[in-house]
């Protein structure tokens, strides 16, 4: 079977890592140590915070000026440290070993960093968003209860993403990949005191760890069968393991497998079909938080790790494509159903998950085709436009709540409307997102998914055609449910009373910022990964014009559901349009199966340790009945043989008659006969001399 048709092949072969400059090692750990550190130190201020005897001007009678200005400080200190490494990596690749940290009988293992295009890039964008977030946090989380809590678990979220995208070493990736888990889990069940969302947001956080968790166990399979074969968790020494290839002669298969394993990992991770249920729960937590995780850190980190390993996927599946195939599949199945399920959610933050999870679809699906230039350039361009999307709702969400009172009526679209009159900026930024999102050019979106869908039309992989329909199609999905938001969000007549108010200082800094990167980032990204990433492809197998029909597509769907509310209203239809949109609505009652099979397994567990512990009980009252009744007959026994006066006749009387009769026989040597005791004395002194003379000159004298 052929290899795939490598779209983007890294620019230069890494045989020699050049030696870092001396100021690259120094700054280096920077975006992963000093959000680590700062975040312990914002976790702690209650404890000294008191003790601080100045107070800002700007900060008024807010009580978390500290926690948030340490946590913008950092931000943007990892911000201009992650410029400096891009201005480094880009185009260049540096491998820096700071200490050896695990054995292992290969090459040595390092605690790495990798400084290259692909990480350095990474790097500066989850810095950079997550600094703008935290800026717009002044205003979104006034009032918000434990700022130290959440200032400080936003710092460890970007210090584990930071880890697990400049780690060299396989297993510090691990280390990180978990720590991001955890942090999400904190963040997405920050609201577990209120009385409304708490209990939601504390189950939403227990449902995201332990879906990821499941999809882990094949990550931690795969990685311990890599490296157990390789002998290095180096990323570097991986892609050119002369054990690796040695292990070519076992077939395709082995290697597939532990691929395969890694990939269930990363489509864990990115909520990919069938670990997707966690995803649209998880908007529990606060919009910011949304912001970063879907656009920057949890769920991104998945695909990044498939593209951080991909010279692995090509190296190692040349003889396989099934592997290749099926990530290019699920992605653009994933990117499909998301756009089902988006166009019939009303919660607006749900909306804008979706649309995250159908945008890493078509990330995967580009990598599985065999581009890596057009997936990781959609990873860079939509982390900005999707950031910008929630920061839109989430002034929009923070707004409403004060005139609805409720937060999950805030994020009802059918209790919107009309508010593009009261808040212009805020709807001025949404509409750059969503332009971008549906791929409209010359907005960003467009710049990267046309790479993609172009892709599919270059690659050997055996559903390339099925994969770009199937992407083709999700694409008008998109363009459905972003005219949809923005009419029942923005347009359209107000669905509620009282007064809106437009979004603040804060907030319009950072979506300001974030909507000016938007319109340049498309061009500035794709024409510069061009140049360190070549796509390296012929002739098309395929003449169609998908990059066409599928921005045709985009626009029909997002000008239909505009047209539609404004002839029809907005109101809820009953007869056959309920009977299409409930089921996607419930995502096809997925989320009852997923807790119908955690119910299952949690009681056939229950069940197994309830057997162990009532066998285990068994073991230990039948070993105590033992030991007692072993105790009760010794002691019966005893007690027996002393009322029989055994004890008192034949041992305790025996022994004294036996020490009166040794006692008479002594007593006849003291009868005055001299000759006995001058035979005795005699035998005594000759005794004595014996022993002395042995002691001083031994035996041999």
């Amino acid at each position: 079977m052929e290899a795939p048709a490598v779209h983007g092949a890294v620019h230069g072969a890494v045989q020699h890592v050049p030696e870092a400059p001396l100021a690259l090692k120094v700054l280096a750990p920077l975006p992963i140590a000093l959000p680590l550190i700062f975040s312990i130190i914002v976790l702690l201020s209650p404890l000294y915070k008191k003790k601080i005897r100045f107070r800002p001007s700007w900060a008024g009678d807010r009580e978390d000026w500290w926690e948030w200005g340490l946590a913008v400080a950092v931000g943007g200190a990892v911000t201009f440290a992650t410029i400096y490494l891009m201005a480094y990596g880009f185009g260049n690749k540096y491998l820096i070993n700071y200490y050896p940290w695990y054995p292992l009988p290969g090459e040595a293992n390092y605690f790495s960093l990798l400084i290259d295009t692909i990480s350095s890039v990474m790097a500066f964008v989850v810095a950079l968003i997550t600094f703008l977030d935290l800026i717009y946090s002044w205003d979104y989380m006034k009032g918000a209860r434990g700022p130290n809590r959440y200032y400080s678990e936003m710092l460890l979220f970007l210090a584990s993403m930071e880890g697990i995208v400049l780690s060299g070493n396989i297993i510090l990736i691990m280390l990180f990949w978990e720590l991001v888990g955890a942090a999400s889990f904190l963040l997405i069940s920050y609201y577990w005191y209120d009385e409304i969302i708490g209990p939601n947001a504390v189950r939403a956080g227990r449902k995201a760890i332990l879906v990821t968790r499941v999809a882990d166990l094949f990550f931690l399979a795969g990685l311990g069968a890599l490296i157990a074969l390789a002998g290095t968790g180096d990323i570097l020494a991986l892609q050119h393991s002369q054990e690796l290839q040695f292990q070519k002669w076992l077939g395709a298969l082995a290697l597939t497998a532990i691929l395969f394993g890694i990939t269930v990992g990363a489509f864990g991770k990115s909520a990919q079909v069938p670990f997707w249920p966690w995803l649209s729960d998880a908007m529990e937590g606060p919009t910011t938080v949304s912001a970063v995780l879907h656009s920057a850190t949890m769920v991104a980190a998945g695909a990044y790790l498939v593209a951080r390993l991909f010279p692995l996927y090509q190296e190692f599946i040349v003889y396989n494509l099934a592997l290749m195939d099926l990530i290019a599949v699920v992605g653009a199945v994933t990117a499909f159903i998301a756009g089902l399920f988006g166009a019939a959610a009303r919660d607006i933050k749900k909306v804008i998950a979706f649309s995250t999870m159908s945008q890493l679809g078509y990330m995967f699906a580009a990598l599985g085709l065999g581009s890596l230039l057009a997936g990781v350039a959609h990873l860079y361009v939509h982390a900005f436009f999707k950031a910008l999307l929630f920061l839109g709702a989430g002034a929009v969400i923070h707004s409403l709540e004060h005139v609805l009172h409720h937060p999950y009526k805030a994020r009802d679209m059918f209790n919107m409307g009309g508010l593009w009159k009261y808040m212009r900026f805020t709807f001025a930024v949404t509409l750059i997102a969503l332009l971008s999102l549906i791929g409209v050019p010359p907005f960003s979106g467009w710049w990267s998914k046309e790479l993609i869908i172009e892709s599919a039309l270059y690659s050997e992989v055996p559903h390339a055609l099925l994969a770009g329909l199937l992407l083709t199609l999700a694409a008008g999905l998109t363009g459905f449910y972003s005219g949809r938001m923005l009419y029942l969000t923005f347009l359209g007549r107000p669905r509620w009373k009282g007064h809106v108010h437009d979004a603040g200082s804060a907030m319009k800094f950072a979506m300001g910022v974030l909507a000016l990167i938007v319109l340049v980032s498309g061009p500035v990204i794709v024409t510069s990964l061009k140049k360190v990433i070549h796509p390296e492809h012929g002739l098309p197998k395929y003449e169609l014009p998908l990059g066409n029909i599928a921005l045709t597509l985009a626009v029909i769907g997002f000008v239909t559901p505009i047209l539609y509310y404004l002839i029809a209203g907005v109101v809820e239809r009953g007869g056959i349009i309920r009977k299409i949109w409930y089921p996607l609505y419930k995502e096809f009652w997925f989320h009852e199966l997923f807790h119908a099979v955690a119910n299952f397994w949690a009681y056939v567990l229950s069940k197994a340790v309830d057997g162990i512990e009532r066998a285990y009980t068994a073991f230990l009252v039948s070993s105590a009945f033992a030991v007692g009744r072993a105790y009760a007959w010794v002691w019966a026994v005893s007690v027996r043989l002393a009322d029989e006066e055994y004890l008192d006749v034949k041992l305790v009387d025996g022994f004294a008659r036996l020490m009166e009769r040794l006692g008479r026989k002594l007593l006849e040597l003291q009868k005055g006969d001299i000759n006995l005791y001058l035979a005795l004395s005699a035998a005594g002194l000759t005794i004595l001399m014996f022993v002395t003379l042995i002691l001083l000159f031994g035996v041999g004298w």
